[in-house]
């Protein structure tokens, strides 16, 4: 790793924080004169948003990256008091547990991943949503440009909320080493957690965060590994194992949502202007290709609370303010409507109805039965809303796989622990002293994490050392055939997987029975464009140290041609049989 490409790389990073920030501000300006008291984390979650609608324009417009990192704050340019504004403006307060949490986000940031000759984690369930994360950015920087299509399945739109890892690239292009995109995985879970933070009142609920943080998990099978438990029933799994660590996309989302419920139930109480209400269904606009379930969860029970106090004040105009912002949604929606089988009905969620609500999450039921009471009527209407979406939650599933349908019910948790900051009753600050009973079993568990110390390979050296001459003597629409491994290293090419591991593609509901068929038979793959297919390998990759025995290296010599490169073989030539393995 070049020392100046770092500089430089991590200089842009910080320099992007307050440019983001001087962005919202003119936005929201633009929509709603400033007050006082709006917070930083408004401002730079609408900068945020922004700039990652107009990256993405200006992708779709195929400009080179270089102009779709820096055009967007072009307009600052006229609007250069809003950038100076900044240094005037008050930072937040900071107390002796807030630096705490800095120095905890910290270290966890820099555990996601390590590269030195291999790429490693810590973090046993990161083992193949890293992987996965790592080929889509890589498709972003070196594939073959947007429309996005699965770097794991050619010729599918990519239905997937992809911001974070957009916004990844955003960085990464400017010293793309996998080393470099370590630190930027590490700044992006800092700058994420700041926000929940402050958004979760941390200054003054110093354990509202860490509910968040080390939220899940269940007091039947404590300090277990929570992705193992999901099988045995166990589906209210550790937040920060399952979910922050591995799912980029729902922490982005998390960060989003708690600033915009903020916002909300501030100006709720505080009867702002109902413009307002235009910007924040504006940026849950956006949530889509932020996180879906957790911004579908936030906008129907935005919609609900506002829909309540047009009818009990008759205002009938926060609601189309709210509406007309928020079909902005409808912009993104099409990008995200490719996969099968998303909507079903089901009866409870399937994942835990073995084990129950109750044994999975008694404490966390308590805890928030014992807020309602302490808050009394003011909450009615809050808790019952969210009662009814989780009511909902139990029966329309919304999720390929069954256990992602506890994005869902993470979205009303983090409704509730936000909605819990805002209140400024001394009952309300005396009952946050119990929530280490909600998350004491994700904390013992990271505990058990930390102390057996495992290391787990993502890529190994000859992993990466084979994905760089794969790019180098490639196209980057070349389409590559390979083993379906989850890290196989062709996803860190660029290069389109002609069929991904099968695990992944059955989650993400895209159907790939025809293509298998192909790809098990190396002679019909061969003969690919005879068959009834519009995507074809235009290579496959075997190398000699192979272990996975999908093919036999008899039918890969018989059937293709090699190339310069050790494992890369050619569609449409034919070399002599080989009957020797």
């Amino acid at each position: 790793m070049e020392p100046l490409s770092h500089i430089v790389l991590i200089l842009w990073m910080f320099l992007s924080v307050p440019l983001h920030i001087s962005l919202g501000r003119v936005v929201f300006w633009r929509i709603e004169r400033e007050q006082d008291e709006t917070p930083l984390a408004l401002f730079y979650v609408t900068g945020l948003l922004t700039y990652l609608v107009a990256v993405l324009v200006l992708l779709l417009l195929q400009a080179p990256w270089f102009a779709v990192t820096f055009a967007p704050f072009l307009f600052l340019l006229f609007e250069s008091k809003r950038f100076h504004q900044l240094f005037s403006y008050p930072l937040p307060h900071i107390a002796p547990h807030t630096a705490l949490w800095f120095v905890v986000i910290l270290c966890l940031s820099l555990t996601l991943f390590e590269v030195h000759t291999s790429l490693i984690t810590p973090w046993k369930n990161n083992y193949g949503d890293l992987a996965f994360h790592l080929g889509m950015i890589s498709s972003f920087l070196w594939g073959g440009g947007f429309p996005a299509e699965y770097h794991l399945f050619p010729g599918e739109t990519l239905s997937y909320p992809f911001f974070i890892n957009l916004w990844s690239v955003t960085y990464w292009w400017l010293a793309p080493t996998w080393e470099n995109l370590s630190t930027i995985f590490a700044f992006q879970w800092c700058v994420l957690w700041t926000l929940l933070y402050f958004s979760l009142s941390g200054v003054r609920y110093p354990l509202l965060p860490y509910a968040l943080l080390l939220g899940g998990g269940s007091y039947a099978v404590l300090g277990s590994n929570s992705g193992q438990m999901i099988a045995e029933g166990y589906g209210w799994t550790s937040f920060l194992s399952t979910i922050w660590v591995t799912q980029r996309s729902a922490l982005l989302g998390a960060a989003v949502s708690a600033v915009i419920v903020q916002r909300f139930f501030l100006w709720r109480e505080n009867e702002l202007c109902s413009r307002e209400l235009l910007l924040i269904g504006l940026l849950l606009g956006a949530m889509p290709l932020v996180h879906t379930h957790i911004g579908l969860v936030t906008g129907l029970s935005l919609l609900m609370f506002v829909c309540f106090d047009a009818l009990t004040e008759k205002k009938i105009e926060q609601v189309w303010m709210y509406l007309l912002g928020a079909s902005l949604s409808f912009l993104f929606l099409p990008l995200l409507l490719g996969k099968a089988g998303t909507v079903s009905l089901m009866s409870g969620w399937t994942t835990i109805a073995s084990k129950g609500w109750l044994e999975n999450c008694w404490h966390v039921f308590l805890s928030f039965a014992l807020l309602w009471a302490v808050l009394r009527a003011k909450s009615h209407i809050i808790f019952l809303s969210l009662g009814a979406i989780f009511l909902l939650g139990n029966f329309v599933q919304l999720s390929v796989w069954d256990w992602d349908q506890i994005k869902i019910f993470l979205a009303l948790y983090l409704l509730v622990l936000v909605y819990w900051g805002t209140r400024t009753k001394q009952s309300c600050w005396n009952l946050h002293w119990l929530l280490p009973l909600i998350f004491f079993p994700g904390l013992y568990e990271g505990y058990i994490l930390f102390r057996d110390a495992k290391q787990f390979t993502v890529y190994d050296a000859k992993a990466l050392e084979a994905a760089q001459l794969l790019r180098e003597n490639t196209n980057a629409d070349d389409v590559i055939a390979a083993p379906s491994d989850h890290n196989s290293p062709v996803t860190l090419t660029g290069r389109p997987l002609f069929f991904g591991y099968e695990g992944t593609l059955r989650s993400h509901g895209i159907d790939y029975l025809s293509r298998r068929k192909l790809q098990k038979n190396l002679s019909r793959l061969a003969k690919c464009q005879e068959s009834k297919t519009d995507i074809c390998p235009d290579y496959i990759y075997y190398p000699p140290h192979q272990k996975r025995k999908e093919w036999r290296k008899k039918d890969v010599e018989a059937n293709f041609t090699p190339t310069r490169v050790s494992g890369l073989w050619m569609r449409g030539g034919q070399a002599e049989a080989d009957t020797n393995e």
